[in-house]
């Protein structure tokens, strides 16, 4: 009776594990080959993703200045759009450097004879690139995040800065009170510019065949094209004097938005 109430004894000593979880741990745990092997494999990644990053970056910065200096941008927006495309080229770097860590692995597996060491201790070939799977997965998550995720979104930051950087570049050279005149046939003059937009707008413009349009406004907007050269504006509360095309005489429109 005294044994019932006893608490069964393990046969094996402390810190053993029976055979049946010897035989699973290979297959379900992480083994110091396993860290070993992923190492091999992570090391090479981040140099790789590091250094051809960087070189992709440094050939889209030169391209990136030339066109700021073309189109009068100023240099406070150049870090932050070269911020924009790092997940662009991140999703190009790290399957790219996978490749390349795995055929490294592999050769130094092989030359210092790693790999029969390891199939004489008897693992398998499925074994043995077990971790590599593992890391490769993991990868392509990461790549499929940034490309679907951080990539689509620094893309279009880039894109909105990159208008609003050229709409500030237009802006500053927009000086109040005197005629800002991009072709024949029109002319603007400002009271005052901001990145907020414009005060006191006073428009003219001509469609060639003598008929002339005059528009006022108490505010404004400008907003570009992609050719750096080309404006829109956007006028609020203002008046326009046009041509009526049906009595041939022209006429005073107020207008909310034109």
């Amino acid at each position: 009776m005294a044994a019932a109430g006893r608490k069964a004894e393990s046969p094996l000593p402390d810190g053993a594990r029976s055979p049946a979880r010897r035989r699973l741990w290979p297959v379900t745990g992480f083994t110091a080959l396993d860290r070993y092997i992923a190492r091999l494999l992570l090391v090479p990644v981040a140099t790789i993703v590091a250094t051809l990053g960087l070189l992709m970056l440094l050939e889209r910065a030169l391209v990136l200045l030339s066109e700021m200096t073309a189109a009068g941008m100023a240099s406070q927006f150049f870090l932050p759009l070269m911020a924009r495309l790092v997940p662009y080229y991140l999703m190009q770097a790290i399957p790219a450097s996978f490749a390349v860590s795995l055929v490294l692995a592999i050769d130094r597996l092989t030359a210092e004879h790693e790999l029969e060491v390891m199939a004489a201790a008897g693992l398998s070939p499925a074994r043995i690139i077990l971790p590599m799977t593992l890391v490769g997965l993991v990868l392509a998550g990461l790549t499929l995040a940034v490309s679907g995720w951080l990539e689509p979104v620094g893309r279009y930051g880039y894109r909105s800065l990159h208008a609003f950087a050229i709409s500030d570049s237009q802006l500053r050279k927009l000086q109040t009170r005197e005629i800002y005149a991009p072709g024949d046939d029109a002319m603007l003059t400002v009271d005052a510019a901001s990145p907020d937009g414009l005060k006191g707008l006073f428009l003219w413009l001509s469609d060639g065949s003598g008929r002339e349009t005059v528009a006022t406004a108490p505010a404004g907007t400008v907003t570009t094209r992609r050719n750096p050269a080309a404006l829109d504006f956007s006028m609020t509360d203002g008046l326009l004097l046009g041509a009526d095309d049906t009595e041939h005489q022209r006429k005073l429109f107020a207008f909310n938005h034109v």
